[in-house]
């Protein structure tokens, strides 16, 4: 907010961290406990999180090309 911005938005995968507490806006990806000690599978799933967000505010604000929305998520499967 000190450089302008309405709000942040803290991608997480919980909801413990001090990342949500200092953000406006949360998306939790819930994407369960690490195995090992690099955070793969919450990285992938903020990944994932950010795509779909982005392909979202792409068709609010019409600014997709046709079919782009729907050969992203064909190939997220």
């Amino acid at each position: 907010k000190e450089l302008g911005f309405l709000a942040s938005l803290a991608i997480c995968n919980v909801g413990i961290s001090s990342l949500v507490r200092e953000s406006d806006l949360t998306l939790l990806t819930q994407a369960g406990p690490e195995i090992g000690v690099a955070s793969t599978k919450a990285f992938t799933t903020q990944l994932v999180a950010l795509l779909l967000l982005t392909l979202s505010l792409g068709q609010v604000k019409g600014s997709l090309e046709e079919g782009v929305e729907a050969q992203l998520v064909e190939e997220l499967r």
